[in-house]
Parts: C-alpha cells; structure tokens; sequence
C-alpha cells in the first residue's frame, strides 16, 4: 500500500515538472527573433541620445 502511495506521489510530481517545462519552452523567444528585438531597441536607443 506505501508503494503505491510512493509511485502516486511520483507520478503526481512528474506531471507537475512536465507541465511546468513545457509552459517555459513555450514562452521562450527563438534566438533569431531576440536578436531582432535586441538590435532594434539598441538602435532606437542611440536615436534618442543623437538628437
């Protein structure tokens, strides 16, 4: 009976740390469109002090 507690547990926390990986892989930005973004808010940056 305790193993069955023990591997309902794991279970349980396997799902939750799936479910929690797969949520932040979703969320991330591809590299190409961060660096997009990066260049972007640099150059806007560097027209701002120009002017």
């Amino acid at each position: 009976m305790i193993t069955y507690v023990c591997l309902a547990i794991l279970l349980l926390f396997v799902t939750v740390r799936s479910f929690i990986f797969w949520r932040r892989n979703k969320d991330l930005v591809p590299p190409q469109e961060l660096d997009q973004t990066l260049i972007y808010q640099i150059n806007r940056e560097s027209d701002q002090y120009e002017q």
